[in-house]
């Protein structure tokens, strides 16, 4: 198995859960929380929050650590504020939800920068648009794959 295929299974996952993520914050809120408009609207904003906030400093990351150890740190990040999610949602902590999702959502933009970082040194520049769509189609099979389940799966 190449780099690039292990990129794109890493990447399937990390965005298929953030997709998860994405449609289900709002819904919890909702149903778990009783959250009023205004409350929904902010965590979605703490998912946004984590691009707005890691971007930068975790470029600056990208450009100066190993790759390889940045992509699997991103996918403990995410997968440590999903279980801090769930254990927020079983403690009735809306709070705790908000922090949960922002950190869950540093994750998955460390594993974006780092993923991205490393097909140019991987893959020859002749099969860089190949290797491209092979991390990316991952993320645009997530995001109409996820949320057309999760509607089917809420409706029944």
């Amino acid at each position: 198995m190449t780099t690039i295929n292990r990129l794109a299974g890493a990447a399937f996952g990390i965005h298929f859960a953030d997709q998860i993520a994405l449609v289900s914050v709002p819904l919890v809120a909702a149903l778990v929380f009783d959250a009023p408009a205004e409350t929904i609207g902010i965590l979605v904003a703490c998912q946004s929050l984590a691009h707005l906030l890691g971007s930068l400093p975790f470029g600056v990351l990208v450009d100066r650590s190993q790759l390889r150890t940045l992509v699997l740190s991103s996918t403990l990040i995410s997968f440590a504020g999903f279980l801090a999610a769930a254990a927020s949602i079983f403690a009735n902590s809306l709070f705790g939800f908000a922090i949960a999702v922002t950190f869950s959502g540093f994750g998955v933009v460390l594993f974006t920068l780092s993923a991205l970082s490393i097909v140019p040194l991987t893959v020859a520049s002749n099969g860089l648009a190949r290797a491209n769509a092979t991390i990316e189609i991952p993320r645009t099979i997530s995001l109409f794959i996820v949320p057309l389940s999760i509607g089917i799966l809420i409706a029944g």
